[in-house]
């Protein structure tokens, strides 16, 4: 099951890389190129996804002194506090799990596309350059592109972070800090160890995912109807 997705993948890179070498016939733009490509096609079907995210995140962070008081007022009876809550999520809408959903969908793909390039016949039999990396097979001999990964990483995990609004929510989003910069670090390590098309596919996608949360963050800031439209 999972080669016949590899085996997928592969195809699916492989014709895309094509219709890119027509436009531009130079092996060393193209890989790279189609690597980018392939970020852009994933991340627009992610965009639900994502704004869903975005959405969930500026609601929570807006209902927050709704959850404190019901959160005060049945402090001893946790059972009616749990059906209030869940009764207010569903009067707005939210899932708060479903902010989470992005972040999960991105690491198994980070996963699969790790396998989709040690098996891509055209990267593991040629010596393909991009950019400053002489060989998008092989380690980044520079270490730009681990260094890139921590950077990007770290902002695109800081932009997910709400401003919290109250005392409770500033201990959650000290955890979420910490939590963003060990993350970003364990896969910038992990950027290392690998080959120099996985850390171009993590750097881009990061950059992408960046801007796109700066453009869905300008549009619903400072506009509930948007933020709140059911």
């Amino acid at each position: 099951m999972f080669d016949s997705i590899i085996n997928l993948l592969i195809k699916g890179f492989e014709g895309l890389h094509n219709v890119v070498f027509n436009i531009i016939p130079n092996v060393n733009l193209s890989y790279g190129l189609t690597i980018i490509l392939a970020i852009i096609i994933i991340k627009v079907i992610t965009l639900p996804l994502h704004i869903k995210q975005i959405k969930t995140t500026k609601v929570l962070q807006k209902i927050q002194p709704e959850l404190q008081k019901i959160q005060a007022k049945y402090k001893s009876d946790p059972q009616k506090q749990q059906q209030q809550i869940l009764q207010l999520y569903k009067d707005y809408k939210i899932n708060p799990l479903s902010g989470c959903l992005p972040t999960f969908i991105q690491l198994p793909i980070l996963l699969l596309f790790f396998q989709l390039f040690l098996r891509l016949p055209g990267l593991q039999e040629n010596t393909i350059s991009f950019l400053w990396i002489p060989n998008l097979a092989t380690k980044d001999p520079y270490f730009i592109l681990p260094i890139l990964a921590v950077i990007t990483g770290f902002l695109q995990g800081k932009l997910s972070i709400p401003t919290p609004v109250s005392e409770d929510s500033k201990t959650q989003a000290q955890q979420s800090r910490i939590m963003n910069i060990v993350l970003s670090v364990m896969l910038g390590v992990f950027t290392i160890s690998v080959s120099s098309a996985v850390g171009i596919y993590y750097v881009f996608s990061n950059i992408i995912s960046i801007i796109i949360s700066v453009i869905i963050n300008n549009v619903f800031r400072n506009n509930d109807k948007v933020i709140l439209k059911n």
